[in-house]
C-alpha cells in the first residue's frame, strides 16, 4: 500500500465489554496519552450493548465522546472501500479516518457530542 493509504490496513484492536476489558482498553489508551482531552471518541448510534458500555465508561473517564451518523459511515465506507463487504474492523478504520479528517484536515462531518440527559438515565446503559 502507498504510504498515504496504510491506514486502510491498520490492525484493529478488540476489547471485551467487561471490567477486565475496559481496564485493558484504558491501559491501551494511556500508552498514547493520559490526557483525555487529546482524544476524540466516535461511536455510531447502533453500537448496541457493547457500544453503550464502552461509551459510558469513556464518558465517565472524561473523554470527549461524539456520535457519527450511520449514513456518514456508510457513505465514507463505500467511497473508501468500494465493492468490499462491510465488517466491524472496516467501520472502525472508516470512523478513525473520519475523526482524522475532522480534526487534522478540518473536513466537515456531523459529529454530535453524546451525553445522557441526567444521571438517573445511566441504568439504561447497564
Amino acid at each position: 500500500a502507498r504510504g498515504d493509504e496504510r491506514w486502510k490496513r491498520a490492525r484493529s484492536v478488540h476489547f471485551p465489554s467487561t471490567q477486565a476489558g475496559l481496564r485493558k482498553l484504558q491501559r491501551y489508551l494511556d500508552r498514547f496519552s493520559t490526557d483525555h482531552d487529546e482524544f476524540l471518541g466516535l461511536c455510531e448510534p447502533t453500537g448496541g450493548h457493547y457500544g453503550a458500555t464502552v461509551f459510558q465508561y469513556l464518558l465517565d473517564q472524561g473523554y470527549d465522546m461524539n456520535l457519527v451518523e450511520n449514513a456518514t459511515v456508510k457513505h465514507m465506507r463505500e467511497t473508501m472501500f468500494p465493492g468490499l463487504p462491510k465488517t466491524d474492523d472496516m467501520d472502525g478504520r472508516v470512523m478513525t479516518r473520519i475523526g482524522y479528517l475532522h480534526e487534522a484536515v478540518g473536513e466537515e462531518f456531523t459529529l454530535r457530542p453524546l451525553a445522557l440527559p441526567d444521571l438517573e438515565s445511566t441504568h439504561l446503559l447497564s
